[in-house]
């Protein structure tokens, strides 16, 4: 049987149905198959996952899926030669990334671009990889959980004014200085019931980031500054440890040039990390953020909690969130 879809790559691609061997570049689409109770499916993983890039260790995220064989880092790292000899029956790369040149390595073989990073698309992309893996029901079941919270924080959000809305800053974890309009790749800031004070510049790029000057962010005084901790940043499940999130805390709370802005002399900087913003988990990530801007409107929201379900629903694995991880700074309880 045959199934053809258009990607987020906008590319229409074939599969072969039934998909019994996939292998997921990225931690995020590998994410999306634990979602779907498909990792039994997997053949072969980035070496991402396997903590060949940047020391990451990803083995209490993924138990099952970081001891599979790597097929090389990202990039000029991957490890075509591998993939191949592991016989998938289709392959999932970012659709925004080297997907017509993975193709090309990998005669034969579907690739198919879905991201699992923007939660505008998350939904869409989590339907059709459910269409790929006959795994409809279980991307049905996810798809009614996100909803539900996305729409409870949203109904609550919808009744504030502008004013009522702290303004924020989106400041780049490897540059500070480069931030996100609207259309960046994810705005939970803004769903959350924050003002983007960067969200209507001009000239930003694919994905909505464009780089500013230190004296337009001062003269703009944001009452908070969000940042992503990226790979390289331990934190979210892979540590207890909450020196390296704190770390990126200290690098913007000590900027000398913001010592003035309001948003770092209230020590109203929030870091949240890659591993769930940019990822199924996304739900949380809101989750956290709307109780950090808005604490009395949501002081019935337990964020841990929704956390733990997505955990145990549907990233299925053994991990408590009370105790374990590190996935926004300063916690939530300060």
């Amino acid at each position: 049987m045959e199934l053809t879809i258009l990607d987020s790559a906008d590319r229409t691609v074939t599969v072969e149905k039934p998909v019994e061997r996939i292998i997921p570049y990225m931690p995020p689409i590998a994410e999306a198959i634990q979602v779907l109770d498909a990792v039994d499916k997997v053949v072969g993983v980035s070496g991402v996952l396997t903590g060949e890039y940047q020391g990451a260790d990803k083995s209490r995220s993924f138990p099952v899926l970081s001891k599979l064989p790597s097929t090389g880092v990202p990039g000029p790292g991957m490890d075509y030669e591998t993939a191949l000899s592991l016989n998938p029956d289709v392959v999932i790369v970012y659709g925004w990334g080297r997907v017509d040149e993975t193709q090309v390595k990998l005669p034969g073989v579907p690739v198919v671009g879905l991201s699992f990073i923007d939660n505008r698309l998350m939904k869409e992309e989590i339907q059709k990889l459910g269409y790929i893996l006959n795994k409809e029901a279980e991307a049905e079941e996810y798809i009614e959980w996100y909803e539900i919270h996305f729409n409870t924080i949203k109904d609550r959000i919808d009744k504030l004014s502008n004013d009522e809305k702290p303004r924020i800053y989106y400041g780049g974890d490897r540059n500070f200085y480069s931030t996100l309009t609207n259309d960046g790749l994810y705005g939970l800031g803004v769903m959350a019931g924050g003002r983007n004070i960067a969200a209507d510049l001009p000239g930003a790029s694919r994905y909505g980031s464009i780089t500013v000057d230190p004296e337009w962010v001062i003269g703009q005084n944001p009452d908070i500054i969000l940042v992503t901790a990226w790979a390289g940043v331990s934190g979210a499940y892979a540590t207890d440890d909450p020196s390296g999130m704190k770390e990126v805390w200290d690098s913007v709370m000590n900027r000398p040039e913001l010592a003035n802005v309001v948003a770092v002399k209230n020590g109203k900087v929030v870091v949240g990390h890659y591993d769930i913003e940019l990822t199924p988990s996304c739900v949380a990530a809101l989750t956290y953020l709307a109780k950090q801007l808005h604490p009395d409107l949501f002081d019935d929201l337990d964020p841990q909690a929704i956390h733990q379900e997505c955990v145990d629903q549907f990233k299925r694995i053994d991990f408590d969130v009370y105790e374990d991880g590190v996935f926004v700074y300063p916690p939530l309880e300060s």
